[in-house]
């Protein structure tokens, strides 16, 4: 049977923040770093988990700083790039109790932008890299306003409610609306201007740098995705220069690919995409 331990940790401004650990009961594959993404929590990603637990993969989450059960102003930073190091914190922590094992970080939209800039930042340590609806280049619909507060506006007033979050969007699947809506640990209000401004301007900086990605890599995007644009993924694929990377469009699916009506597709792909590069202990 599977083992989950809960934690806490010190991350950046000395914000506590809180993390799961799960571990299979067979001898593992490899580690999976995994980064949630705007405004929700790890929770969120429990059948996600217990999928890679059962196929040997231990499984170490965080929620980010103002997120879920971690410390912090709710849903906002003024530097994206902490969120990097409180990943990095958590990689250490567990890393420390199975330093053997290779790293896979995988994330979805924000988390994912985090992975890929992550990767970036130790891509000698980094095994392979997994994203979902990445957050490299916002939806259509939502890139206009986020262009107003990029600049002085999100440096003066970086608290105020800005642009409302269509969560609305997230899947064909009315109940995961509902779900999210009346979970007390997601975020629900509207896209402060500090994170507007954060995450438009690191995904910008972050496109300029994909050429630099060598690691073996799974992306996975949701062709109809209004949030994060497919094109942001198609991108990664196109300029990373990876000898091993898969580019995987799931027809008609809206940004939360992981809660989709197809979403044991989904699990299927990524688990069996993982066994591949990493084949069980003694097999």
């Amino acid at each position: 049977m599977a083992m989950m331990t809960s934690g806490k940790l010190t991350g950046t401004k000395g914000l506590v923040l809180y993390y799961e650990l799960w571990e299979p009961s067979t001898p593992p594959r490899a580690l999976v770093a995994l980064a949630h993404g705007y405004a929700e929590h790890i929770g969120r990603y429990r059948h996600v988990i217990e999928a890679l637990v059962a196929h040997g993969y231990v499984v170490a989450a965080l929620d980010h700083h103002g997120h879920g059960q971690s410390e912090g102003p709710r849903a906002v930073t003024q530097d994206f790039d902490r969120y990097i190091q409180d990943f990095h914190h958590l990689v250490e922590r567990v890393r420390a109790d199975v330093p053997t094992l290779p790293l896979v970080v995988m994330g979805h939209s924000m988390g994912g932008l985090i992975a890929v800039r992550y990767t970036l930042a130790h891509q000698p340590t980094v095994a392979a890299l997994v994203v979902s609806g990445a957050a490299l280049q916002v939806g259509e619909e939502t890139s206009p306003l986020l262009k107003k507060v990029s600049g002085p506006l999100a440096r003066l007033i970086p608290n105020v409610p800005l642009l409302p979050h269509q969560n609305h969007e997230l899947s064909r699947d009315p109940a995961i609306f509902d779900h999210f809506m009346s979970d007390p640990l997601n975020y629900t209000g509207r896209v402060k201007t500090a994170l507007a401004y954060q995450l438009l301007s690191t995904s910008d900086a972050t496109r300029r740098q994909l050429g630099a990605l060598t690691v073996p890599m799974l992306i996975m995007h949701g062709t109809d995705d209004r949030l994060t644009a497919p094109s942001g993924s198609q991108r990664l694929y196109e300029m990373a220069r990876s000898e091993d990377k898969t580019l995987r469009m799931w027809q008609d699916n809206f940004h939360e690919i992981f809660n989709e009506l197809d979403q044991d597709n989904v699990l299927a792909t990524l688990v069996h995409w993982l066994n591949q590069r990493f084949p069980a202990p003694g097999a």
